[in-house]
């Protein structure tokens, strides 16, 4: 899978999750819910959560608005101790189904 970009929808921001996680944490919250997906996507869109702290340092952002992102507004699935983006899933197969057609 080529690693330089992944699609970011241009009308992201009227979803009624992400809606509701700006009304909680602004565009704080919506820049570190982007991040995460460009760390899921370099991730093959898994991470477990071993260390919250040690994430959020990652990221420069503070652990309890990090883990208010991952945890509460239905954005990503949780299994396992570790979280992935329904939504990037339908990308990745999108790059990888465009990659096997182009070969």
């Amino acid at each position: 899978m080529k690693k330089t970009y992944f699609n970011h929808d241009s009308n992201a921001r009227n979803d009624l999750k992400l809606i509701r996680l700006r009304s909680v944490g602004g565009f704080e919250f919506y820049g570190i819910y982007f991040a995460l997906l460009e760390l899921l996507f370099s991730e093959e869109n898994k991470i477990c959560i071993e260390d919250y702290d040690a994430l959020a340092f990652g990221l420069q952002c503070d652990t309890n608005k990090l883990k208010q992102v991952i945890e509460d507004f239905d954005l990503f699935v949780i299994e396992d101790d570790c979280f992935y983006s329904k939504r990037l899933n339908n990308h990745i197969e999108e790059i990888n189904n465009k990659s096997k057609k182009a070969k």
